[in-house]
């Protein structure tokens, strides 16, 4: 007996019966659909504050409108549509990072394959505020730049070789600090976000030692 699968999308295998003049048959096999497979993308990188509309090509989407989903890393477009079995698009959500991994998600719980990678735009530092502080540290930097985020995405700041003792999120425009105690003039500051680096092009410096006087044995000498 031959019979033609109608279309459809799901990973979880499925019983197949057959029924021959009213009487149902015993069950001999399982059926499961070809997985999604996601081959390319309109976009391959964006600003980190997201809101784009991205299309995604490959195979496997179904006949039919199936609640089709875009996922880049572990964020989920939204506003997602379903265009044909070889097409679906989505507003791409805020993110950060590099070389995410891009997937299709049609049907319950399938999750598909894919050759296509992803990077949000990597962060920049344009100022910091102060320029300087006290070798004792415990001062708070602040940071502008762009593309820090719209979350908190345990972020990374250092002062030359030295972690900031404190680094935290504010916005996607802003981070902060508190700079850990150190010596030294012209130190690069780093802002580490979604693994991603951006260096200051403004240098941070220790305030230089300060002679305050000479004891008594040194004037006589």
């Amino acid at each position: 007996m031959k019979a033609k699968v109608s279309a459809g999308v799901n990973d979880r295998s499925s019983w197949l019966a057959c029924t021959v003049m009213g009487r149902p048959g015993s069950v001999s096999s399982l059926h499961s659909y070809d997985l999604p497979s996601l081959s390319s993308s309109s976009r391959t990188n964006f600003a980190a504050s997201g809101g784009a509309l991205i299309s995604a090509t490959g195979s496997g989407f179904g006949v039919h409108g199936v609640s089709p989903m875009i996922a880049v890393g572990d964020t989920y477009a939204s506003s997602n549509v379903w265009v044909s079995e070889t097409a679906m698009r989505g507003r791409l959500a805020p993110g950060v990072g590099a070389e995410l991994p891009m997937r299709a998600l049609v049907g319950c719980c399938t999750t598909g394959t894919s050759t296509q990678v992803f990077s949000f735009d990597k962060p920049t530092v344009s100022s910091i505020q102060p320029a300087y502080a006290a070798t004792t540290g415990l001062a708070l930097l602040y940071l502008a730049g762009r593309n820090f985020g719209t979350f908190d995405s345990t972020v990374s700041i250092s002062v030359g070789d030295t972690k900031c003792t404190e680094s935290t999120y504010v916005s996607n425009l802003v981070l902060s600090c508190l700079v850990s105690p150190g010596v030294g003039a012209s130190q690069t500051v780093r802002a580490t976000v979604g693994g991603q680096v951006a260096e200051s092009p403004v240098l941070f410096s220790y305030m230089g030692p300060t002679v305050l006087g000479i004891g008594k044995e040194l004037r006589e000498l």
